[in-house]
């Protein structure tokens, strides 16, 4: 199939090579090409490369429409012509006269970089005055501090060029080597002597001038041999350069002018969108004659514009009032919006059957509800761990975080010495330990983030820690699933273990503590991926989440001597503890583990609980967890029907912006890049639709192909599982005709499997001000952080206008109802102009 070519962009680059170059147009991504540039037009010219290692000059299309090479060395001149060659059908096209070469520019980074160097390195010209002309082979080092030198130059230093002729004395009108990529007017400096320029053409400046006895004089002050260096001054090239002009009023731009406003005593309000606007306020403002009416309607003129604004004074009935007419139509005009929400945030404690919430208004739409999660530092120097309480979410009262379950009296073998520690001594016949319970904080599930850290001692005076009883000294996390252990005997040190009465998981690495050492122990647990155990910052152990066995139903931590034996006189001194828990499902979505689907019926899904309803439809509905044909069950999709309880036919959403394009005959780009996931979507149904050439219809997916080298996912000989593209290939296509802009969906061509895991977003409901989950959790108290909106909000969306429409009540279509205060804003920054005692009052013209 024929491809072609539009445009190369840029269309001017330097004669040194390496710059990068697109050529826009329409290729085959498979197929290799070639770029040449030169005067010949042929794929005798120098070739580009391509950028990658192994290829050589040989280019693949970054996209369908862009075809990205690396420019070789150019004699300066042209413009010359680029020849494009397919390489695996010998067809080519030329763009002619496309492609300017100037003279190469000069860093002084460059040399900077090139004088640090041993002066036996071949490092290339050390000077712009070494430099040679025209430019010859490079060496390797020569070519890396050129390299590297030039990079340096984006966060600071000079770039130059050379006088292409020699300028004499009240010359105004320069020829140099290249301006390529300078400022249309600036500073330059030559042989010392400072000047600025108005114009600039791609070898020439213009209007050259210079400062002598305070006046501004045309031309050059003396005369300048060939190849005299022209140095940039303009200060607007590197990241330093940026910086400095970020803090001037004249060339800072958005949110750097915003700061150095708010720096001046200026606030930017919303309305000054535009920087020249705002800049010329800052002015007006902050560097204003204060206390006078010039000064005021200097204010004026930057706020509102001449003509829109009036200012008069009666100094015989209001001596101190200053009268201001505003023309407020300045500031108003339609709004285009669409609907989004405000977030408010509540909490509450779980209810009812384990699934009801109640929140302190009526909303208008659920956002989410989480378990609320935790970050707390629980200081035991003054408080046993019983008596420490804390607020369970913000506002409410505080209770207690930790319960005694111990069986030795915690009234004489837990003892605070108050503003140190609080010590645990063994009688040796029972426990002496605390629990934090789910509802008072340790809303722990398998797949929570869990970090516990206790900074603790065994003390002089200790007996000494069992040889076999990991359990004597230790902490606990019970998730629901597992039980996540770490703990201290006599023989290995402290380190996690998986059993109660089992040994350590990783003797080797256990930590070994000191007596009347405080330490800071800590467990981290990412999800059902690991467990690390940390000992004062430092990583001593990891384990898979697999390793810790121990079966649990409970959800809380534990710690402190939790099992006999333990010696007669063993002593702990705890310090504090800190908890942090993040656990992110979202528990107004539904969720289920045992979902099915059958060849037979390809689009169909049944959860096998009876869960899913008829008022689920227009719901998404995200499968995952299939293993079967690379996952082809996978996907997120939209219940397009309600079959019986539990039973749903799925379609996928229905985009735009899908392209049949001129790849081949079989082949599917659309505008999302990562819209096809491999190998989860190879199989699926892509359905094209809207077309006026006969592209409709019905598609299986046969192959996912790379963006940039065309290459198809499954010849990788190393998996690329998860890789994302915008590029798919198709069977049971007619050959398809370029057509943009078509609609597309995927739908599921589902294959027998079972228990595949599932969630419906929005699945559960709510009425007035009461939530009631879906699926019901372990227990009611659990604390649950909801996000919701009371209140429409006005967001744009896309280009258009809206009204808000009044209906009867009244009722608003948006909320809040668009409100504006173009007096309050001009008053907020006149007053602050006028001098004590000057009242102004403000009117509408």
């Amino acid at each position: 199939m024929a491809f072609s070519l539009t445009v190369a962009n840029p269309d001017t680059l330097p004669e040194d090579g390496g710059r990068e170059i697109r050529i826009e147009g329409s290729f085959e991504l498979e197929n290799r090409y070639e770029i040449h540039i030169g005067a010949g037009g042929s794929p005798a010219d120098p070739a580009c490369h391509s950028g990658k290692v192994g290829q050589g000059t040989i280019i693949y299309p970054l996209t369908g429409g862009i075809l990205r090479g690396y420019t070789p060395m150019i004699t300066p001149g042209g413009p010359y012509t680029i020849t494009v060659v397919n390489q695996d059908t010998a067809e080519e096209h030329q763009l002619v006269g496309e492609l300017t070469v100037t003279e190469r520019q000069f860093w002084t980074s460059v040399y900077d970089l090139r004088r640090i160097l041993p002066r036996f390195y071949r490092t290339g010209p050390r000077s712009i005055g070494s430099e040679a002309t025209p430019l010859g082979t490079l060496g390797l080092i020569e070519a890396l501090t050129g390299l590297f030198g030039e990079e340096q130059s984006d966060a600071g230093g000079f770039r130059m060029t050379r006088l292409a002729a020699a300028v004499t004395q009240g010359d105004t009108i320069w020829p140099v080597a290249s301006t390529l990529g300078w400022p249309d007017e600036g500073q330059i400096s030559v042989d010392g002597v400072p000047y600025t320029y108005t114009a600039k053409g791609l070898t020439a400046l213009y209007g050259i001038e210079h400062i002598a006895s305070g006046a501004t004089v045309a031309g050059a002050i003396t005369d300048h041999r060939d190849d005299s260096t022209v140095m940039d001054l303009s200060h607007q090239y590197s990241g330093l350069d940026l910086l400095r002009r970020a803090f001037l009023v004249n060339y800072a731009e958005g949110g750097d002018l915003s700061v150095l406003a708010r720096n001046l005593g200026v606030n930017r309000p919303p309305i000054f969108s535009d920087d020249d606007q705002f800049r010329a306020v800052i002015k007006a403002v902050a560097y204003n004659p204060r206390g006078t009416v010039y000064g005021i309607e200097l204010a004026l003129e930057a706020l509102l514009g001449a003509g829109n604004y009036q200012v008069y004074e009666n100094l015989i009935q209001y001596p101190n009032t200053v009268f201001i007419r505003v023309d407020t139509s300045v500031f108003l005009e339609e709004s285009a919006a669409g609907r989004a929400y405000l977030n408010a945030m509540a909490w509450d404690a779980l209810g009812g059957g384990q699934d009801t919430l109640v929140l302190p208004e009526i909303p208008l739409a659920i956002g989410g509800v989480i378990l609320k999660g935790l970050d707390e530092l629980f200081d035991f120097r003054d408080d046993k761990p019983s008596a420490v309480t804390y607020a369970y979410w913000p506002g409410e009262t505080p209770a207690g975080a930790y319960n005694y379950t111990g069986s030795e009296s915690e009234d004489t073998q837990v003892i605070v010495s108050a503003g140190s520690h609080t010590e645990f001594t063994s009688l040796g016949t029972g426990t002496i330990d605390y629990l934090m319970p789910d509802v008072q904080g340790a809303r722990i599930t398998p797949g929570s983030y869990v970090e516990v850290s206790f900074l603790a001692t065994i003390p002089t005076g200790s007996a000494t820690p069992h040889a076999t009883n990991l359990a004597q000294f230790s902490l606990g996390i019970y998730d629901g699933a597992y039980t996540i252990n770490v703990g201290l005997d006599n023989t290995d040190g402290m380190g996690l273990y998986a059993t109660v009465g089992g040994g350590h998981l990783d003797a080797a690495n256990a930590y070994v503590p000191a007596v009347d050492e405080y330490h800071e122990y800590a467990i981290k647990k990412f999800g059902t991926d690991r467990v690390e155990f940390w000992v004062d910052g430092k990583l001593y152990q990891t384990q898979p989440y697999s390793a810790f066995t121990a079966v649990t139903a409970s959800h809380q931590v534990v710690f402190g001597i939790r099992a006999i034996p333990v010696p007669v006189g063993l002593k702990l001194k705890y310090k504090q503890l800190g908890m942090m828990i993040q656990t992110t499902p979202d528990y107004w979505n539904a969720r289920g583990a045992a979902g099915a689907v059958a060849t037979a019926n390809p689009t169909r899904f049944d959860d096998t609980g009876g869960l899913l309803a008829a008022g689920d439809v227009g719901k998404y509905l995200t499968i995952s967890g299939s293993t079967v044909a690379s996952g082809v069950n996978n996907g997120h999709w939209l219940i397009s029907s309600y079959v019986s309880p539990g039973v749903v036919d799925l379609a996928g959403p229905t985009r735009t912006d899908a392209a049949t394009v001129t790849t081949g005959p079989d082949t599917v780009t659309v505008e999302n890049w990562e819209e096809f996931t491999y190998p989860d979507d190879i199989g699926k149904t892509i359905v094209i639709s809207g077309s006026s050439l006969g592209n409709d219809g019905s598609y299986t997916i046969t192959a996912l192909i790379e963006a940039g080298t065309g290459t198809d996912y499954s010849t990788y000989n190393t998996p690329v599982t998860g890789a994302k593209t915008h590029i798919a290939r198709v069977s049971g296509a007619p050959p398809f005709t370029p057509e943009p802009n078509l609609e597309y969906r995927l739908d599921p061509a589902f294959q027998t499997e079972a228990g595949l895991a599932w969630q419906l977003s929005d699945a559960s409901s709510f009425v007035a001000d009461t939530l009631t989950l879906r699926n019901a959790l372990w227990a009611n108290g659990l604390a649950m952080e909801i996000h919701y909106s009371n209140v429409y909000s006005g967001q744009l969306l896309e280009d258009g206008n809206v009204e808000n429409t009044v209906g009867a009540g009244p009722t608003y279509e948006y909320w809040p109802f668009y409100l504006a205060d173009p007096l309050g804003l001009v008053a907020a920054y006149v007053d602050d102009l006028t001098a004590a005692g000057v009242i102004p009052e403000y009117e509408r013209l």
